[in-house]
């Protein structure tokens, strides 16, 4: 890791801003302490921190091109995620000349009152069901597979995937439910507690549908009997059938998306 000026990214940041035709950015919400890369030009900032799996790229320009060359200095597997209602067809575009692909939209969905609105849409033919017969807590022993089974199911460079060190934390806080069919892993969810809210993190299955709905609906109902009025989660904007199930329990796209880029191998 280097060490970086961080008043000298945000006198950049704030020069930029102030001089612009245009003006375009990547979330810089905060600035970390660890940044593995800086680069600076007339009309463009970038730097990168290292995020588990990929190198996140954060940027700040007022200028496409001098963006786009500002880009390119970056290695494979980096990645840029732009959070916002629309993404800046120059934004796009200029990222894109510099090697990135976009390779998903992610949709943030919310259910903003969940005590109200968390039964309304479940099915007639899930109705009623035992959530506790198919969702249990995990426990350490399942940790390996947990891990194991993450980083089967999604990608790495898109999807934040944990340590094992962070699977045990997480199960042994108790936000970890999963389901096995003759000890066979084949459901999983993460639902984490932030404040007000509950946020649906991973949810997969292998398994019976009523798998899923049962993990899923026994974290929000416990989301619930802790005080929780909102849940979020995201899903690709092409994964139809999960956006449907999520709509079940009330969590539907509130008009947020977030834009993943990624340099790949050629």
């Amino acid at each position: 890791m280097c060490s970086f000026d961080i008043s000298l990214i945000m006198r950049r940041m704030t020069e930029i801003k102030r001089n612009k035709n245009d003006y375009y950015d990547a979330n810089i919400f905060s600035l970390p302490n660890a940044i593995t890369q800086y680069e600076d030009n007339d009309h463009a900032i970038a730097f990168s921190v290292k995020d588990r799996d990929i190198i996140r790229i954060y940027f700040a320009a007022n200028d496409s091109e001098q963006l786009t060359s500002i880009l390119t200095k970056f290695p494979v597997h980096s990645g840029i995620e732009i959070i916002s209602k629309t993404i800046n067809k120059e934004t796009e575009e200029a990222i894109r000349k510099s090697g990135f692909i976009k390779e998903n939209v992610y949709l943030r969905g919310m259910n903003n009152n969940l005590r109200e609105l968390l039964y309304k849409n479940i099915p007639e033919k899930y109705q009623n069901v035992d959530v506790t017969q198919y969702a249990q807590p995990a426990t350490p022993e399942d940790a390996d597979d947990i891990y194991e089974y993450i980083h089967d199911v999604f990608d790495p460079l898109m999807d934040h995937l944990q340590t094992r060190e962070e699977v045990l934390c997480d199960i042994n806080n108790g936000t970890y439910l999963i389901h096995r069919d003759d000890g066979y892993l084949t459901t999983i969810c993460k639902y984490v507690i932030q404040g007000k809210r509950v946020y649906m993190e991973y949810a997969a299955n292998r398994g019976e549908r009523i798998n899923m709905h049962s993990l899923y609906l026994a974290g929000l109902e416990d989301a619930v009997k802790k005080g929780i009025n909102v849940a979020y989660n995201w899903v690709r904007e092409d994964n139809a059938r999960s956006l449907a199930f999520c709509k079940r329990f009330g969590i539907v796209p509130d008009g947020t998306s977030n834009y993943i880029f990624i340099k790949r191998d050629l």
